[in-house]
């Protein structure tokens, strides 16, 4: 789990991320979306297109070509022996969103 006085890094801020998300707690979401997954130092593990598309969608930027990377690293890695983020999930979300968009 982490906590404040851990080391920055992608795989703290995703998780520091869902629990902001979780608790709806705007004063702890606020400076992970200001700040993005790499602040601390680029991410280079299989989640990055995952956090990338989330922090794009977050942001109110487009996360559509991240979300893509994102579903095709999941489908690259389902022999990897680890469980990946939920990238069909974030993509069904920014898909829904771009839909609504235009038919507003």
């Amino acid at each position: 789990m982490a906590q404040r006085d851990e080391e920055a890094g992608a795989g703290n801020w995703q998780m520091a991320t869902a629990f902001a998300l979780i608790t709806g707690a705007r004063e702890d979401l606020a400076p992970l979306v200001l700040t993005g997954p790499a602040f601390a130092r680029p991410d280079g593990s299989a989640f990055t297109a995952y956090r990338e598309a989330l922090h794009a969608y977050l942001r109110g930027t487009d996360p559509e070509p991240a979300a893509q990377r994102a579903l095709q690293q999941a489908e690259r890695a389902k022999d990897w022996g680890f469980a990946m983020p939920p990238a069909v999930l974030l993509s069904q979300l920014v898909e829904g969103d771009v839909a609504a968009r235009h038919f507003r």
